[in-house]
């Protein structure tokens, strides 16, 4: 947890926030995990764009379930990530935009022969603020997506051994 108000542990980067705070969306294996990932990721109504279509926080969840549906294992490599912050001398604000793959290996479905994965390829920009609707100690991280815009890919193939 980071002190947003300089009163405990160091404030981390919006890069490092958004290192520790995206992959868990994609490697979440129960509802519990999603659910608990999309909390600490994104504001309760955030603006949401995926493919240049407008989408809900609950569509996108939907979307997110969809690519990790029988997931045995996931990997999340950020290839680049960076930030613009609000205020120089502040850590709490700004935009990060990122470049990612995910290699999602999933169980073997019925209708096909062999285990699968998907692949998708993304680039996100993200609008990182402070959610003040948060309650509890003031240390508690306070950070919170409230604009997303993703371009993705999301390719599913036989697991090639």
């Amino acid at each position: 947890m980071s002190n947003i108000e300089g009163h405990g542990p160091e404030l981390v980067s919006l890069v490092q926030w958004t290192e520790n705070n995206f992959p868990p969306l994609l490697k979440a294996k129960s509802a519990a995990e999603l659910d608990e990932a999309f909390q600490n990721f994104f504001f309760a109504e955030p603006t949401i764009i995926v493919n240049g279509s407008p989408s809900t926080l609950s569509r996108y969840k939907s979307l997110i379930e969809a690519s990790t549906d029988n997931e045995v294992s996931a990997t999340v490599n950020i290839q680049n990530i960076v930030e613009a912050l609000d205020k120089s001398d502040s850590k709490v604000a700004g935009v990060v935009g990122l470049f990612f793959t995910a290699v999602i290996r999933q169980k073997e479905p019925g209708n096909l022969p062999s285990p699968y994965q998907r692949t998708i390829t993304s680039s996100l920009n993200l609008v990182i603020e402070r959610d003040d609707s948060i309650k509890g100690p003031v240390f508690e991280e306070r950070r919170r997506v409230k604009a997303f815009n993703q371009v993705l890919v999301d390719t599913v193939g036989p697991v090639i051994l």
